[in-house]
């Protein structure tokens, strides 16, 4: 019995290893562009920098985020005042090929009145 469940485990260990690694790259689409960089294939942890441009308003958030399932929260690094409770939940597909933004309480504060993370969509970019 013992023989069997050890490699079991190894197999659910590596697969979620597997789940965690898709997430790693870059993602854009017209107005955001998302890096994420895998830091700890165990656990989940990511380093990502977003940034969004339309037209004249512009923002950028990095920092580090940890995979829930296919959902990414990135709490930026350094807070900016009145930003200090700010998430990003980034939704992504199957296949890891897109995801969708949005964005939580008090993210205005890194990116202008006039443009914003939310509900922005975002498609892998292919190398």
């Amino acid at each position: 019995m013992m023989k069997n469940f050890i490699p079991a485990l190894l197999l659910i260990s590596l697969n979620s290893h597997a789940q965690f690694m898709q997430a790693e790259g870059e993602f854009s689409s017209k107005s955001t562009h998302l890096k994420t960089l895998l830091l700890d294939p165990e656990q989940g942890i990511v380093a990502a920098s977003t940034t969004i441009t339309e037209g004249a308003c512009s923002g950028r958030i990095a920092g580090v985020g940890k995979i829930h399932g296919r959902t990414l929260l990135l709490e930026p690094y350094v807070k900016a005042e009145g930003g200090e409770q700010c998430v990003l939940q980034i939704s992504f597909d199957q296949k890891w090929a897109k995801g969708k933004v949005v964005e939580g309480k008090n993210c205005a504060a890194y990116h202008g009145a006039s443009c914003g993370w939310e509900n922005q969509e975002v498609q892998r970019k292919t190398p």
